[in-house]
């Protein structure tokens, strides 16, 4: 993360920056074809996404 010269502030957008690059901690699953997705907004459930391969509906892995 980059700061501000002369500054504890991380430069704004840093952060999201990060937040992309990092391993995310749940994936969801799809039962059919085995396609793992990172669950990127823990707000919604897996079983409500679709697998962006086959359309199925996903599980949480």
């Amino acid at each position: 993360m980059r700061y501000k010269r002369g500054s504890k502030q991380p430069i704004p957008g840093d952060m999201e920056e990060e937040r992309e690059l990092r391993d995310y901690d749940q994936y969801c699953i799809c039962p059919e074809c085995g396609n793992r997705t990172p669950l990127k907004d823990i707000s919604i459930p897996c079983h409500k996404i679709e697998c962006p391969e086959c359309n199925e509906l996903m599980i949480k892995g």
